[in-house]
């Protein structure tokens, strides 16, 4: 019995429960009539009532979209903001409608709705700036990230920098993360200097609307310099020859540059940096805006040995007042992997004159057999080789010689050679192959171990101005002749009959095929008698 009454009156409680009308509410008077929200989430309250929970409509007044959150306790859950309601599509600048009701039991178990219409406002789009940590600070690098103050809801930032020594104002919109941060890489090459101070404003774009600029704040660039080019590879075959060029640093006292490398694809590397200190790196020098990868040598200081198929990173410091200010933007520097190389055409001044002569018809003259011929000094290498090949009137090949000259028997000189030295009795010997040859043209070649061979140079041994009697020697022979002459013109052979049996713009080795017997030799205007025994 005493249960049956139990489970009486608890129904009959439940049932009042929900037969409880709950009592009308809406928002306090602070924040029913038109209030301004200080922020987009700001909270706003209902006034409180005996019930369970509230329910909460907003309204969009420009788009009329509605959202509605249901809360749990007649203290706590009187309290809420727009970012608990995203489909009422929550904007800066507009006007939301802000029902409540209360309830009790069930949710669905609302009150009626309040006799007034309450209105929140939300703020226009908030102004910002940078960060106070860098406002009116130095950066400790040229490309040190750059934040503002975050604004909630953002879609976009931008970013307005003014060049303070020239005027120039530019222009850069973030809409990828990290929406607030920028660095002076986002802006041109040709505006960002260092030691330079730049006026920096930012606005916010929110529902695709951008507010006013905020509170301008200076950033300042540190001292320092940047390499020429330094957005583009750019491929060095000379390591003594191709210099790197720094641009002159804006700051005062400046006292010298340093120059460092380390070896990886941009843009991640894990290899050692390398300082240069070769050369005219040894010394300080506040006018030395150039490096060469030779300065970083010796050779042991490059990976394997090898410095060539690589790709470096380059970059520069400068030392001003005694201080060494931030490394700059590296400059990314390749190297073949087969260097080539030819006689000096002229194009690096400091290696010496030109003596490549650009074709057959251009040759570089020179006077005589003995003349040196020089090629560029190739880092590192351990021989060269000279390919020689005389050419007739004609610009054809009539024969190619070689010579190999070590770097352990003649160091620098190497690279540097005469052509009576080729077919030499001796390796340094000048009686070779074209000893007192005059009137020829003469097309060269080099390479060293490193690599291969590079382009073709053109080279003509001039007339002595003598004029001489053409002579065959030996005279008679008994294998083939030659003949020691000023001229290289067509020779021509005949036999007693008078048939031509043989013709060559070759001066010798001639006859070979010839049997014993009288030949009679048309050569420059002269015809001289020989015998093949």
């Amino acid at each position: 019995m005493k249960k049956s009454l139990f489970v009486f009156f608890t129904l009959l409680t439940i049932s009042n429960i929900f037969s409880q009308t709950p009592y009308p509410t809406r928002l306090t008077n602070t924040y029913c009539y038109n209030y301004n929200l200080p922020l987009l989430y700001s909270n706003f309250v209902a006034i409180k009532k005996p019930c369970d929970g509230y329910k909460y409509y907003v309204e969009n007044q420009t788009t009329l979209e509605l959202d509605s959150l249901v809360t749990y306790g007649s203290v706590a859950g009187r309290i809420t903001n727009l970012s608990n309601f995203p489909g009422a599509n929550i904007q800066y600048g507009t006007t939301y409608k802000v029902s409540v009701r209360t309830w009790i039991g069930s949710s669905s178990n609302i009150s009626a709705p309040a006799a007034v219409d309450c209105f929140v406002l939300t703020p226009p789009i908030p102004t910002t700036k940078i960060q106070n940590s860098q406002c009116d600070a130095v950066l400790s690098e040229i490309y040190t990230p750059i934040y503002a103050d975050n604004v909630s809801g953002a879609e976009a930032y931008t970013f307005e920098l003014t060049n303070l020594s020239t005027s120039e104002v530019q222009e850069y919109e973030k809409t990828v993360p990290t929406l607030r941060a920028f660095s002076l890489a986002n802006f041109p090459t040709s505006f960002v200097t260092y030691n330079t101070t730049y006026e920096v404003r930012v606005k916010v774009k929110c529902n695709g609307t951008y507010g006013s600029y905020g509170t301008i704040c200076n950033i300042s660039t540190p001292c320092g310099s940047e390499l020429e080019e330094a957005e583009s590879g750019t491929t060095i075959n000379y390591l003594h020859y191709d210099a790197i060029f720094a641009t002159p640093s804006n700051c005062t006292n400046v006292q010298d540059y340093q120059f460092r490398y380390r070896i990886g694809d941009f843009p991640s590397t894990t290899s050692p940096y390398v300082i240069a200190t070769g050369g005219t790196e040894a010394t300080e020098n506040a006018g030395d805006l150039s490096v060469f990868l030779s300065d970083f040598g010796p050779i042991t200081n490059f990976p394997n040995s090898n410095p060539y198929g690589k790709t470096y990173r380059i970059s520069v410091r400068v030392k001003a007042d005694g201080v060494w200010g931030p490394w700059g933007k590296e400059k990314i520097v390749y190297t073949p992997a087969n260097p080539t190389v030819k006689l000096r055409d002229g194009e690096y001044p400091v290696a010496g004159a030109n003596q490549c002569g650009s074709s057959f018809n251009s040759p570089y003259t020179i006077t005589s057999s003995s003349s040196i011929l020089a090629a560029y000094n190739l880092y590192g290498f351990l021989n060269y080789t000279f390919e020689v090949t005389e050419l007739d009137g004609s610009g054809n090949d009539i024969v190619t010689k070689f010579l190999t000259r070590e770097a352990s028997d003649f160091g620098s000189m190497s690279r540097a050679f005469r052509l009576n030295m080729i077919e030499a009795s001796s390796p340094a010997g000048t009686d070779g192959y074209w000893a007192g040859t005059n009137n020829t043209t003469f097309r060269v070649r080099v390479k060293t171990n490193l690599g291969n061979y590079g382009e073709a140079c053109y080279i003509r041994i001039q007339s002595s101005g003598m004029i001489t009697s053409t002579k065959p020697y030996p005279n008679p022979f008994n294998s083939t002749f030659s003949l020691k002459t000023e001229s290289n013109s067509k020779v021509e052979i005949y036999n007693m009959s008078g048939q031509l049996v043989e013709s060559s713009f070759q001066t010798r080795n001639l006859g070979e095929n010839l049997p014993t017997g009288i030949y009679f030799i048309k050569f420059n205007g002269e015809t001289i008698k020989v015998i093949k025994e």
